[in-house]
C-alpha cells in the first residue's frame, strides 16, 4: 500500500537494460548488448577520450580490456559491477601501451573476478596519473592488482577503498619506479602470498590492513621519501611488516599481532632487515613512532611472532618511540 504523500511509479520494461555505454569525443554515445563487445570497441579508438559505464550484474570477459590514454571505466561499486573471467588471460584489464606509456586512466567501482582463470586482475604498467578506487580484485592465479613503472619513473597515482582478496599470489603490488603515489583504505585479505607490497619511492600509504596472508602481511621494499601510516599486520603467515631498505622514510601508527602463524616464533610482528644490495642500500635516515607489537590473546589470538620489533645488525639509524611490545611466542631452538 502506498502512503499518501507517494505516488506509483511506472517502469518501462520495453527493452533489456545495455551492459556497457561508451561516449568518446569522436563518436559521441554508444551502448553495447556484452562486455565482451567492449575489447572490439577499444582497438578502434585512437587519441579520443573515452568515458565507459558498465551497468550492474555479472559480466563475462573473455579477452582483456586494453585501456587507453584518457579512458575513463567505472561500475555501480563492488559487488554490485562484477567481470568475471571467461577465458584463460594474463590479466583481465591492461594498460593500453606498456612501452610507450599511458596517461590519465581511471578505474573505479568494480569487483575483478579472475575465477582462477586470469593471472591478475589488472596490470597497469606505465599510466602517469592513474586512479583505482573502489575496487576489488579475487580470486586471481597471480596478483590481485599489479602497478609498474617497469624502470621508468611514471609519476601520479592514487589508490583508494581497494579490497584484495583469495588470490593465490600476493594482494596488491606496486612497484618499479612508480612515483608520487597515494594510498588510502587498503584491505589484503587471505591471498596466498603477501598481502600488500609497496616497492618504489616517493609515496605516502594510510590505513593499510593486511589480514590472514600466506606470506608477509606488509613489504616495504627499497625505497626512499615514503609516509607509512596507520599499518595494521595481524594474523599472517610470516612477518607482520617486513621492511627491507626503508631509506629517509617514515612510519607512525603501525599495529602488528599474531603473526608468523605458518611457523610459530620464526618470523617477528615487525623486522627490518640490513640487506644492502637494493639501489638504495640498507634501511637509515628513517623514524617509527607509535608502534604496538606482539600477541593479543583477548583478540588476534595467542602470541606466535618470535619477535616484536626485530632490527637485524648492520642497520642504520632508525629513530624510534613509543613502542608498545606485547606478548611473544617463544623462538625455536637453534643449533
Amino acid at each position: 500500500m502506498l502512503s499518501a504523500c507517494m505516488e506509483a511509479v511506472t517502469i518501462d520494461e520495453a527493452g533489456p537494460v545495455a551492459a556497457v555505454t561508451m561516449e568518446t569525443d569522436t563518436s559521441g554515445v554508444f551502448t553495447l548488448a556484452r562486455l565482451d563487445d567492449l575489447p572490439a570497441a577499444l582497438d578502434r579508438v585512437e587519441g579520443a577520450r573515452v568515458l565507459i559505464r558498465i551497468a550492474p550484474g555479472v559480466h563475462e570477459l573473455s579477452r582483456p580490456l586494453n585501456l587507453p590514454s584518457r579512458t575513463s571505466l567505472a561500475g555501480a561499486g563492488q559487488g554490485v559491477t562484477v567481470i568475471k573471467a571467461g577465458s584463460a588471460m594474463a590479466a583481465m584489464i591492461v594498460s593500453g601501451a606498456p612501452e610507450l606509456g599511458t596517461e590519465a586512466v581511471s578505474v573505479s567501482g568494480l569487483t575483478l573476478d579472475c575465477d582462477g582463470r586470469a593471472g591478475e586482475g589488472a596490470s597497469l604498467i606505465r599510466v602517469a596519473g592513474l586512479s583505482l578506487s573502489r575496487i576489488m580484485a579475487t580470486n586471481c592465479l597471480q596478483t590481485g592488482l599489479r602497478v609498474s613503472g617497469r624502470g621508468v619513473p611514471t609519476r601520479g597515482a592514487t589508490l583508494s577503498d581497494i579490497t584484495v582478496t583469495r588470490n593465490r599470489g600476493d594482494g596488491l603490488m606496486v612497484l618499479w619506479a612508480s612515483r608520487n603515489v597515494q594510498y588510502t583504505n587498503i584491505f589484503a585479505y587471505a591471498n596466498g602470498g603477501t598481502g600488500v607490497i609497496f616497492d618504489h619511492s616517493e609515496g605516502a600509504a594510510a590505513n593499510i590492513i593486511a589480514d590472514q596472508n600466506g606470506g608477509d602481511g606488509i613489504f616495504l621494499r627499497n625505497l626512499f621519501a615514503f609516509s607509512a601510516t596507520n599499518l595494521t599486520a595481524t594474523r599472517n603467515g610470516r612477518n607482520g611488516v617486513l621492511a627491507r631498505g626503508f631509506v629517509a622514510s617514515t612510519g607512525q601508527g603501525w599495529v602488528a599481532m599474531g603473526n608468523s602463524l605458518s611457523a610459530p616464533g620464526r618470523f617477528d610482528e615487525i623486522r627490518f632487515t640490513a640487506e644492502d644490495d637494493l639501489s638504495y642500500g640498507v634501511t637509515r635516515d628513517s623514524a617509527l613512532a607509535n608502534v604496538i607489537a606482539g600477541g593479543y590473546d583477548g583478540g588476534t589470538g595467542p602470541a606466535t611472532a618470535g619477535r616484536g620489533l626485530a632490527i637485524e645488525p648492520g642497520v642504520g639509524s632508525l629513530g624510534i618511540s613509543n613502542l608498545v611490545t606485547l606478548a611473544l611466542a617463544e623462538p625455536p631452538a637453534t643449533n
